[in-house]
C-alpha cells in the first residue's frame, strides 16, 4: 500500500477506537492471512504485507494520532490499558516483501498489456464490422430508396379505388343478406297466409255441413208434423154431441181455459167452447 491508502479501511475499524481494540483487530487478522497456513497463496501474502504496513503506522501511538491528524480523522480513544506492540505477530523477511512486490509488479504490466490487447481487438472487430455492414448494405439501401420513391409516384387514386370497391362489395354483401331476410319473412307470411286461407276455408265447410243438416232435420221434422196433423185431421172432426171428455181431448188436444158456469163444464178453445155436463158433450 502506500502512503495514501486508508488503514481503517483494510482493517475495518473506526478511526478513532481505542488502542486496545485496534491491537485485538490486528491480532485477529495476523491470525487470518498468516501466509505459513498456506506458503503458495499470493493472496495471504498480499493481505499480510499490508497489515504489517498499516500495523507500522497504527501500532504506535504517536504515528496513529500524526496519520489521523494529516487525514482529518478524530483523535484516537485513549485506554487504560494498551496491548503492547510486541504482541503482534511478527512482519514477513524483507526478502518476502521484495518477492511479493516485484509478482505484484509483473501482475500489472501483464494485466495492462491484456487490456491494451483486448481494446486494440475490439477496435478491428468493430471497424471491420461497421465497414462490412454499410458495404454489403448500400446496394439494399438504394433499392429500398427506389422502392419508395416509386411508392410516392403511385397514384393516391388506385387506394381511393381499392376502398370505393371493397365499400361497394361489402354494401352487396348486405343488400344480399337483407334481400335474403325479406325473402324469407315474405315465404313465412305467405305460409301463414295459406295456413289460414285453409282453416278458414275448412270452417266454413263445416258450418255448411251443420246448417245443411240442420235444415235438412228441421224439415224432416216440419214435414213430419204436418204428416202427423194430416193423419189427425179427422180424428178431431169425430166427436160430436154425447162425446166424452178424452173423445175431444183426443180430437182438439188441451183447452186453453177451463171455466164453469152452473152444473156446466166449459173448454176454451180460442173463439171455440165446448160444454159438458156429467163428463158429456151438451153444447
Amino acid at each position: 500500500m502506500n502512503q495514501n491508502s486508508n488503514y481503517y479501511k483494510v482493517l475495518g475499524i473506526d478511526p478513532t477506537v481505542s488502542d486496545e481494540d485496534l491491537h485485538r483487530v490486528f491480532k485477529g487478522l495476523f491470525a487470518r492471512y498468516n501466509p505459513s497456513s498456506n506458503p503458495n497463496s499470493m493472496y495471504l501474502k498480499t493481505m499480510y504485507q499490508q497489515l504489517n504496513e498499516a500495523f507500522e503506522v497504527l501500532g504506535d501511538r504517536t504515528k496513529r494520532e500524526q496519520y489521523n491528524l494529516e487525514r482529518g480523522f478524530g483523535a484516537p480513544i485513549r485506554s487504560e490499558v494498551v496491548t503492547p506492540v510486541n504482541n503482534a505477530p511478527p512482519a514477513l523477511p524483507n526478502r518476502e516483501h521484495s518477492v511479493s512486490e516485484s509478482r505484484v509488479t509483473t501482475v500489472k504490466e501483464s494485466n495492462t498489456a491484456y487490456i491494451f490487447l483486448f481494446v486494440l481487438i475490439g477496435i478491428l472487430v468493430i471497424g471491420g464490422g461497421g465497414f462490412a455492414y454499410f458495404t454489403l448494405n448500400g446496394d439494399k439501401g438504394k433499392s429500398n430508396e427506389i422502392v419508395t420513391e416509386e411508392a410516392v409516384k403511385t397514384p393516391l387514386v388506385n387506394k381511393d379505388a381499392e376502398y370505393e370497391k371493397s365499400k361497394g362489395d361489402i354494401i352487396v354483401a348486405e343488400e344480399k343478406q337483407q334481400q335474403v331476410l325479406v325473402d324469407k319473412e315474405e315465404e313465412k307470411q305467405a305460409t301463414e297466409i295459406t295456413v289460414s286461407k285453409s282453416n278458414t276455408e275448412q270452417i266454413v265447410k263445416n258450418e255448411e255441413k251443420v246448417v245443411k243438416k240442420t235444415t235438412e232435420s228441421v224439415k224432416s221434422e216440419t214435414v213430419a208434423k204436418l204428416n202427423d196433423r194430416k193423419e189427425q185431421a179427422p180424428a178431431k172432426r169425430a166427436f160430436r154431441l154425447g162425446a166424452s171428455k178424452n173423445d175431444v181431448w183426443a180430437a182438439k188436444g188441451d183447452p186453453t181455459d177451463i171455466t164453469t158456469s152452473g152444473d156446466l163444464e166449459i173448454w176454451h178453445y180460442g173463439k171455440t167452447r165446448i160444454k159438458f155436463r156429467d163428463g158429456k158433450v151438451v153444447d
